[in-house]
């Protein structure tokens, strides 16, 4: 018969393994978002309106699925 038995700093550890490998997937999302709107940005800058009188507002819906890609 095996048992496992956990200590508090096992706890932590496989607690803390978890969360930092779910932020950095949250970190990664939150960058590849970035790049969708430097890339769109970038893609329209030609035609932005470049006049100090008046400005233009862009707005962006993001989806993100359930492996947190955009």
């Amino acid at each position: 018969m095996f048992t496992l038995l956990f200590t508090s700093s096992t706890k932590q550890d496989v607690t803390t393994s978890v969360c930092l490998s779910v932020c950095d997937k949250v970190d990664e999302c939150f960058r590849l978002i970035d790049e969708i709107f430097i890339r769109s940005l970038l893609s329209v800058q030609k035609v932005m309106i470049n006049d100090k009188h008046c400005f233009e507002l862009y707005g962006y819906d993001i989806m993100v699925d359930s492996a947190l890609k955009p």
